[in-house]
């Protein structure tokens, strides 16, 4: 276990997930008055019903109008649209049936109608683990409006520190399985269950040594290999949002961290190019090393020739070149000439 603790205190730690509280339904879609039952005890225009209970036996039935639970789930919706009515005796209605998944409870599934009745959340086990792993499974598996699905896993961020390992597993299960059963814990076209796939990764690995203590082998292996792979791709597509860990959080605590920020951004920064002095050096800078003119050792560079008449003075013999002093006006040297300007003329009488 060594290893996977190191693992989840050098990684990021979860982000919490956004949650923005729906707003309620304007009063003059009174939508929700239309599950009221009337005087016979049926319910005005339902034309869905919702088995809910265990595998094997359902242990409520909830009354419902297609039209308004297919308009925000496109599982549902689907459903509907092949499902055929059948006429139910007991409520003198025909509607079409429709078997809730079994893990699901009356409670969860209550919830979730209400919120489609009013965009309102109703939730009185926001403090009870299994049921909001059961929200949870409810929103993924029939892809329940946002606001559910984000404050399902507001509560789980909260929750899953201080509940067993095997609600981490039931959570990580989730966000794997989803609603075709196909694995896509580790698939990043799955944003919206990210919060809470990550959250549960991260726990699973802090606590691997407990959960899979009498599991089978293989099992351990599929499911701390899913376990690696989240972690990976959260390593390599951080979230914008998420809160330093491990040594950063460490070194954010201590006040260093803008220090090695600073340096880490030192060490990366690229080295300034040099200003070019001249066209002749962006020429030479440009050349391949192997095609530059080379010196042979103890020689001196000869200076190209600047132009005609410098290449013709520095062939004359230096007795025939002119004097480093040339002439000034009038015949005089320079010498004489500085002298003889400083004379005044004697004044006229």
């Amino acid at each position: 276990n060594a290893p996977l603790k190191t693992l989840a205190e050098v990684v990021a730690q979860p982000a919490p997930p956004t949650f923005a509280k729906p707003e309620p339904f304007p009063e003059h879609f009174r939508v929700a008055e239309m599950l009221q039952q009337d005087e016979t005890g049926s319910v005005p225009y339902a034309d869905v019903a919702f088995d809910v209970g265990p595998q094997g036996k359902a242990t409520g039935r909830f009354l419902a109008h297609r039209m308004v639970v297919a308009s925000q789930s496109c599982v549902l919706f689907d459903t509907l649209e092949r499902a055929s009515l059948m006429e139910l005796s007991r409520e003198g209605i025909w509607a079409a049936i429709v078997r809730v998944d079994p893990r699901i409870s009356q409670e969860v599934w209550r919830s979730v109608l209400q919120y489609m009745y009013t965009g309102t959340i109703s939730c009185p086990y926001s403090d009870v683990p299994e049921r909001v792993v059961e929200l949870l499974r409810a929103c993924s598996v029939y892809k329940l409006p946002k606001p559910l699905l984000d404050y399902a896993q507001l509560c789980l961020y909260t929750l899953l520190p201080s509940s067993p390992p095997q609600i981490a597993a039931q959570v990580f299960s989730v966000c794997g399985t989803g609603s075709s059963g196909a694995d896509e814990a580790t698939s990043p076209s799955d944003p919206e269950l990210r919060p809470a796939r990550e959250a549960s990764a991260y726990i699973l690995l802090r606590s691997a040594h407990r959960l899979l203590d009498r599991t089978d082998a293989k099992e351990a292996t599929v499911l701390l290999e899913r376990v690696v792979q989240v972690v990976e791709h959260g390593v390599f597509n951080p979230r914008q949002d998420a809160p330093a860990s491990g040594y950063a959080a460490q070194a954010a605590e201590n006040g260093t961290g803008g220090a090695l920020q600073q340096q880490q951004q030192q060490q990366h920064q690229p080295l300034r190019r040099m200003q070019v002095d001249d066209p002749l050096t962006e020429s030479l800078r440009s050349l391949p090393r192997g095609q530059m003119p080379q010196t042979p050792p103890g020689q001196c560079r000869r200076v190209l020739p600047e132009d005609p008449l410098s290449e013709s003075l520095r062939a004359m013999p230096r007795d025939n070149m002119l004097p480093c002093e040339a002439p000034a006006s009038y015949g005089y040297p320079v010498h004489a000439y500085s002298a003889a300007a400083n004379l005044r003329p004697p004044p006229n009488r």
